[in-house]
């Protein structure tokens, strides 16, 4: 009998938390109360960043804690952020051990700069207590609705603007090349006023370029005119034979034929021959 005893002890230590290597869904973690409680009926509203404009909403959390450990432990509590996809540190439960302990706490639920609106459940907050190389965790989901804000609404805006001037004026793609980058990522962390900012100044500073003519302009090309249908095919390797140049045609204005001068009297010579021809004949007459 004692011998099963002792059995049955070195059993139930081997396959306790503290022997399993950890545990990833351990029970001494335990959520009481959030507000709002993050259910399907009480969902939490994610409007981003505007409950809060550098740091988006604060969200209340009471948890009973307690660890498979007599002495005290320190238990850390992470956040999810959806928009970076990473876990972040909040907070830290100091002096936990196997009696528990209430602690309570805020922590951010960020979603910024999000393209799209989801309802349904997110892990958003986990539990963990780290034991030489045993972990022991606990996470918990709730219900979000997420809503893009105005706000966000003028940053894409504004980011439409800039990619369309940028692709405008091309030479100055490399120097501006990580301003949505650097947007985004600002936007992610609530700091939208900054985010605006940058895209903005970018803006202004592409126009300062257009209006010094340092942008390439894009004008419209004008219709290419149709090509003509050549009246002779010509055969692929063969010239086509040259038309005889036509010769040149003498346009110079024509001469007129010189007048006959005239007498003194400014008459013509003709009627003085013809009286001499005639006044001959009769002396020759006359001799006969």
């Amino acid at each position: 009998m004692k011998s099963t005893l002792v059995f049955l002890v070195a059993l139930g230590l081997l396959f306790s938390p503290a022997f399993a290597g950890g545990d990833d869904d351990y029970s001494g973690f335990r959520l009481k109360d959030t507000t709002p409680s993050g259910s399907e009926y009480s969902p939490i509203i994610m409007w981003n960043c505007d409950w809060d404009e550098e740091k988006g909403f604060q969200m209340h959390a009471e948890m009973d804690l307690e660890t498979p450990f007599e002495e005290n432990k320190d238990v850390e509590i992470y956040a999810y952020k959806p928009s970076t996809n990473e876990w972040s540190l909040v907070h830290t439960c100091i002096n936990v051990d196997s009696d528990g302990k209430e602690c309570d706490f805020y922590f951010p639920v960020v979603w910024g700069m999000s393209e799209s609106e989801e309802r349904g459940y997110v892990d958003l907050l986990r539990v963990e207590l780290t034991d030489g190389e045993d972990v022991y965790s606990k996470t918990f989901n709730f219900y979000v609705s997420h809503t893009r804000t105005n706000r966000e609404d003028v940053i894409y805006e504004k980011i439409d603007e800039f990619e369309t001037m940028l692709a405008g004026c091309p030479a100055k793609e490399a120097e501006f090349s990580g301003i949505v980058s650097e947007a985004m990522a600002l936007g992610a962390e609530c700091q939208l006023d900054d985010s605006r900012t940058i895209v903005t100044n970018a803006i202004n500073e592409l126009k300062a370029y257009q209006a010094a003519g340092e942008c390439e302009v894009v004008t419209e090309q004008p219709d290419a005119p149709k090509e003509s249908i050549p009246s002779e095919v010509t055969k692929p390797g063969t010239e086509p034979e040259e038309a005889p140049a036509a010769e040149p045609v003498d346009t110079a204005p024509s001469t007129a034929a010189p007048a006959t001068p005239s007498t003194e009297e400014g008459g013509s010579a003709c009627p003085v021959g013809l009286v001499l021809l005639l006044a001959a004949l009769a002396g020759f007459i006359r001799r006969e």
